[in-house]
């Protein structure tokens, strides 16, 4: 009978190491998957003020915009970013455009502007005022019949379109840099 002797060794990094090195690989997925849709709000954020003409304004749509972990577990993350349920009721109008409900029924407000101002007439339909319209409907109320539609902004449009390109500029393996405002 005939006895060999056979020798095993391991060749590259054992298990663990491996474990580790894609672990490594993924939390540096996860950090440029939030930096790519960080910079995607902040250009949502900017098409919404670049287009607005009413100064004075509270910016509650641009900062209801922000990036959210809906789940992430060991081998997967899914981010958001503006979620409707945060989001006001008016950002289908100001991403899409159109009449508001009271202005296409043809209705009537009621309120006044700042501290109980007359409408300025001689800003009708510029949207440059500076004071914020109150609707409330008592003696000291102004008349308003909204006629002008609100332009369509297309803040979600614009940040998907930068997405979509950082994602394709990411997969060619391009490292310079994009430019996220001016598009």
């Amino acid at each position: 009978m005939l006895n060999y002797r056979i020798t095993v060794t391991r060749q590259g990094p054992s298990p663990e190491e491996i474990e580790k090195q894609i672990l490594t690989q993924f939390i540096k997925i996860q950090e440029t998957l939030n930096y790519m849709a960080v910079q995607t709000v902040l250009v949502m954020r900017q098409a919404i003020t670049d287009k607005k003409r009413r100064k004075g304004s509270e910016n509650v749509l641009e900062k209801s915009i922000d990036v959210e972990i809906v789940e992430a577990t060991r081998s997967s993350i899914t981010l958001g970013i503006g979620n409707i349920s945060k989001l006001p009721p008016y950002w289908y109008l100001i991403n899409y455009g159109g009449y508001t409900t009271i202005a296409a029924r043809g209705m009537i407000l009621w309120g006044w502007y700042g501290s109980g101002n007359k409408p300025d007439p001689s800003l009708r339909g510029t949207g440059v005022g500076t004071e914020k319209f109150t609707a409330i409907d008592s003696p000291n109320s102004f008349r308003m019949k909204p006629k002008n539609p609100v332009p369509a902004f297309h803040y979600i449009e614009k940040g998907r379109d930068y997405l979509n390109d950082i994602i394709r500029v990411h997969k060619t393996g391009w490292t310079g840099k994009i430019q996220a405002f001016g598009r």
